[in-house]
């Protein structure tokens, strides 16, 4: 998986395309639905969870200190920015985008925020089987490995309450997915490379702040004897914009939503 598809003769998306084809080739149409069917179990079983430790959590605050129970105030009323702007961009974002047209159609906030930060698991899961299937695990291992990971203490736990790691691991999750291939690029479509590691940078980076140090794999990914040959000046911004990307992204949501106290907290 280190080889790359792209080059100059063809366009940056097109050779991007060549190179996941590349990159995910043993991928079957078995693969992708047992991707879909992982999705669709973990979250359900998150929603029941999620459903059953409402009530203690909301009445009792035993879960995590005071975040699981203010979320909940916040999203029992609709206002999706109970998970924080200016910490946790994107799962407010994901978490308004999915339950928002539920509650439209008719079913209650409550209900569809619970699904919403349940489907976002569910999403972790079948990620973190193509995952597996790209680190050249069998079918077998791939999904034994997803049900490994999903039931450690830590996704067990969080994907049982209002909380905002399923977003950031779902981030991540792509990141791992797509940052090599996205380096493989870097040779002959600089500037595009740059700009599609950044994009994902700015992805991690409004999931949570720390997370965007998942960059690294773009950089040590970097076909680094190719890049010397094009010189210095041609080969900064591989470097550069997706860490003014990323920069931007840190501050930027705080500064927006919340002002200077936003940006205080980073």
């Amino acid at each position: 998986m280190t080889g790359g598809l792209a080059d100059g003769t063809s366009g940056p998306l097109n050779a991007l395309c060549a190179q996941l084809v590349f990159e995910l080739g043993d991928l079957s149409k078995w693969d992708v639905l047992v991707a879909l069917g992982l999705a669709v179990l973990f979250a359900t079983l998150s929603f029941f969870r999620i459903d059953a430790v409402y009530a203690t959590s909301l009445v009792n605050n035993c879960i995590f200190g005071a975040d699981s129970t203010t979320f909940w105030r916040w999203l029992a009323q609709g206002n999706y920015l109970a998970f924080v702007v200016h910490k946790h961009t994107l799962a407010v974002i994901l978490t308004a985008i999915i339950a928002q047209p539920l509650v439209w159609v008719g079913v209650p906030v409550l209900t569809a925020a619970m699904i919403a930060i349940a489907a976002i698991w569910g999403a972790v899961a079948g990620v973190a089987y193509i995952y597996f299937r790209r680190a050249k695990l069998s079918p077998r291992a791939a999904g034994a490995m997803t049900f490994l990971a999903f039931s450690s203490l830590a996704i067990t736990a969080h994907s049982g309450i209002a909380e905002t790691y399923g977003a950031t691991l779902l981030m991540i999750a792509l990141a791992c997915l797509f940052l090599p291939a996205i380096s493989k690029l870097a040779a002959n479509f600089t500037w595009t490379s740059s700009a599609l590691a950044g994009f994902i940078g700015t992805g991690l980076a409004v999931a949570n702040a720390p997370a965007a140090a998942i960059i690294l794999i773009y950089y040590t990914c970097l076909p680094l004897g190719a890049l010397r040959e094009k010189g210095i000046i041609r080969a900064w911004p591989i470097v550069a914009l997706p860490l003014v990307l990323i920069a931007t992204a840190v501050v930027a949501p705080a500064l927006v939503a919340e002002g200077a106290d936003g940006a205080t907290w980073h």
